[in-house]
């Protein structure tokens, strides 16, 4: 992730230069001068006085949002908006504003192969399209997006605005089927819509006998449809529901309960020194102490919500999908066990490497790093043989150790040798192996002599509890 805190001096003086006008030619200006001298004068108008300065156009409606939320009440006129706003499992918090959507989900089997189309739900602003599907030969980790259109009424087909595919389930094996979860935008269909067509077509560049298409139609209801009202009930915002922990707060923004499911979206606001911050190990508890636990793929980052950096802090928005409906509860309690946050360093060091070095070789650094309240010590430079289906394979690794362990997490770091960005990660799983992601060399090719380590990345995480009580709203 692009870190959109730091910029310097470097960045602003490319900008002014960019700016720059050159001097403009001697003949240019006696041009310029003679053109402008030979225009005919304007008339003088003389303009009334005003008793008052206008107001802008744009200064006047300002005023009339802040006078209306001021008058009705700001609680009103929030919760005026989320009741535009659903929960839609695999895509978060969506609008409902004149929405059409599904009443169940449909799958359709193609050559053994199923997909399953959880929901389509179509508003004023956009399309929502929630997919699962199983695939061999990881087509998608190898960047093998299906191709996916919907056709309207009219025969017009619209593709994704934007797309996040994630692995739900499977294995390393491709011979094995893996399953998927896609959410997809499209532009808002036409009103009036009440059946559209999808079109699947599965992408293997690799393995083009395994692919398969689908295609299915799917009939859609208004959103005051009954049905549709309790599968997408209106949201609601709790009042007040924060908690502060090590200078970083855990909100709850909004809620929306149905009969199979309970979304919440969560804010974090962070030190700015952190790169990305979010909730780790969360879990919902009722007013009977019973907990339930996000499902796999249910959790998502909302679409645009991508953490918003300000001069002492960022924040950003994440939402967690529950298999579960408050029927029986009048309070829920989120709880957030820990906060996994990454941060982009530009610590860099120099270590020697001798000509007979060898695996297991250490070169101490202990240099201490303070992000907020997370202070980790970088103890040493090592000689690793990585963890790779070459068995050659060695790497310079950073043995990095948090001083206060009851408190931080393991450190994975992310390393530069020589200028050289790490360029090895395990295929399979998509985890690292080694505490540090790293070059990959071998004895033959390390680089020895006055080497550059440079740590550019780690992640981690902080204690908490973060831990949140709010009246819940049955609809």
């Amino acid at each position: 992730m692009e870190n959109y805190t730091e910029r310097d001096s470097v960045f602003e003086e490319e900008i002014r230069a960019a700016m720059g006008v050159p001097a403009a030619p001697q003949g240019f200006l006696l041009s310029l001068r003679k053109s402008v001298l030979d225009q005919t004068p304007c008339r003088a108008v003389r303009r009334k006085k005003w008793l008052f300065t206008p107001v802008p156009l744009w200064s006047a409606v300002l005023l009339l949002i802040i006078a209306v939320v001021l008058t009705i009440g700001p609680t009103k006129v929030f919760a005026a908006l989320e009741q535009y706003m659903g929960y839609v499992s695999g895509a978060g918090f969506v609008s409902t504003k004149n929405a059409v959507a599904m009443k169940a989900p449909l799958t359709e089997n193609s050559n053994g192969r199923v997909l399953h189309v959880d929901q389509l739900i179509s508003s004023d602003t956009e399309s929502v399209l929630v997919l699962r599907w199983n695939s061999f030969g990881r087509a998608v980790e190898r960047g093998q997006q299906p191709y996916i259109a919907l056709i309207d009424r009219s025969g017009k087909a619209l593709l994704p605005t934007s797309q996040f595919v994630r692995s739900i389930s499977g294995s390393s094996d491709p011979d094995v089927p893996a399953e998927y979860m896609g959410t997809y935008h499209f532009a808002p269909l036409a009103r009036g819509t009440r059946r559209v067509d999808l079109y699947f077509q599965e992408a293997q560049k690799f393995a083009p006998h395994l692919a398969v298409s689908h295609a299915l139609s799917m009939k859609l209801y208004p959103i005051d449809d009954p049905e549709i009202a309790r599968l997408l009930p209106s949201s609601y915002a709790p009042q007040g529901a924060s908690v502060e922990v090590h200078g970083i707060r855990l909100g709850i923004e909004m809620v929306s309960s149905s009969p199979s499911d309970t979304g919440v979206r969560t804010l974090v606001t962070y030190p700015s020194e952190f790169a990305c911050m979010g909730p780790s190990r969360v879990e919902l508890i009722d007013a009977n102490g019973r907990s339930y636990y996000p499902d796999i793929g249910m959790s998502t980052y909302d679409p645009g919500t991508m953490p918003v950096q300000m001069p002492a802090a960022a924040s950003a928005y994440e939402t967690f999908g529950f298999p579960y409906f408050p029927h029986d509860s009048p309070t829920l309690t989120l709880l957030a066990d820990r906060m996994s946050f990454c941060v982009f360093s530009d610590a860099h060091y120099s270590i020697n490497i001798p000509q007979d070095a060898k695996v297991g070789d250490t070169w101490p650094i202990h240099k201490r790093l303070v992000y907020g309240e997370v202070s980790i010590e970088l103890v040493q430079a090592r000689l690793a043989k990585l963890k790779l289906d070459d068995p050659n394979a060695v790497g310079i690794v950073l043995d990095i150790a948090p001083t206060n362990p009851s408190l931080v997490g393991p450190v994975y770091a992310k390393l530069a040798v020589n200028g050289q960005a790490a360029d090895y990660a395990d295929n399979d799983s998509g985890q690292w192996l080694e505490p540090s992601r790293t070059v990959k060399y071998t004895m033959e090719t390390l680089p020895r002599g006055k080497v550059e380590v440079a740590l550019t990345q780690f992640s981690s995480s902080i204690a908490g509890p973060w831990k949140i009580e709010w009246n819940s709203e049955v609809p």
